[in-house]
């Protein structure tokens, strides 16, 4: 079952939805290669190009690494530069004894992207994952007003789960 956590911009009001997680319906057969009638879960959660990527090494024989629990979902990156956050579907496909994972940028100031650590515990982001690795605080940027805030400002608002 996946999370997920609401935050207000301190301005305007905009709601932020963190969703991170999977759903239990998104199976790693429904995710990474759908069926006879819908194709697979990821191309709703991937840009057109990094799907056509992921598709490709799947046809070619890749394998989507799904041993363990959390090995693909909704997962938390931020930018080293901006200290901003986003959300972005997370997977490792191997092929020919190689890794890809999706590589995000920064909807500010195109740098890549990096994921944050300590995403495991299930706990409102707001705390230790609202922290780079090196203890430094991330923020969110409003999609409305482009205010960039911490989320404890606003507080979290409403959690929920989903499937």
């Amino acid at each position: 079952m996946g999370s997920g956590y609401v935050y207000h911009c301190p301005d305007c009001g905009e709601a932020t939805y963190i969703a991170l997680g999977m759903g239990s319906d998104y199976t790693p057969e429904r995710v990474f290669y759908g069926n006879h009638a819908d194709p697979p879960l990821m191309k709703d959660f991937l840009s057109a190009a990094m799907y056509r990527t992921a598709d490709r090494l799947l046809r070619d024989g890749g394998v989507p690494d799904t041993a363990q629990n959390g090995s693909y979902g909704q997962k938390l990156y931020y930018c080293p530069q901006c200290r901003t956050l986003k959300v972005g579907f997370f997977c490792t496909i191997i092929h020919d004894d190689r890794c890809w994972t999706p590589q995000y940028t920064c909807d500010l100031c195109q740098h890549p992207l990096v994921l944050v650590p300590n995403q495991e515990n299930g706990d409102d982001p707001s705390r230790d994952q609202m922290a780079g690795p090196d203890g430094a605080v991330l923020r969110i940027c409003c999609k409305k007003c482009g205010r960039v805030y911490f989320a404890p400002e606003s507080g979290c608002t409403s959690v929920f789960l989903w499937d």
